[in-house]
């Protein structure tokens, strides 16, 4: 089996493989964990190409007017808004039913949803 250690980390991944093709049975609560392990990375990942293909996508050129730029720059952000987003929907600990969360996840919050989430208003 594949040791972790601080140069060779486990992924999230790895270890529930391990679980579910060994022979040690896995506690829910450590399939629980796990599984949420997986969620974050996966997202974490997710976010990061989203970020690195803004980036390669819309960089200006020097050929570029400023017009194109102002779009490229407003594309971009939107790129960035989208992987900030998948990140914060996958990493917050959420409750009720499992329906629930699917529709939670659908669609992005408004930005007056996320003006009173951050002042700790009623969601």
């Amino acid at each position: 089996m594949n040791q972790a250690s601080p140069n060779n980390p486990v992924s999230a991944y790895t270890t529930i493989y391990q679980a579910l093709t060994g022979s040690r049975p896995m506690p829910a609560a450590e399939a629980a964990r796990l599984l949420s392990e997986l969620r974050t990375e996966t997202c974490a990942d997710l976010a990061g190409g989203l970020r690195a293909l803004g980036a390669s996508e819309f960089q200006p050129r020097a050929t570029d007017s400023r017009a194109i730029q102002r779009r490229k720059k407003a594309k971009y952000g939107a790129v960035i808004i989208c992987a900030d987003w998948v990140v914060s929907a996958t990493g917050a600990q959420r409750t009720g039913a499992p329906g629930r969360r699917r529709q939670s996840m659908a669609e992005p919050p408004t930005p007056v949803e996320r003006k009173i989430s951050a002042a700790g208003g009623a969601s």
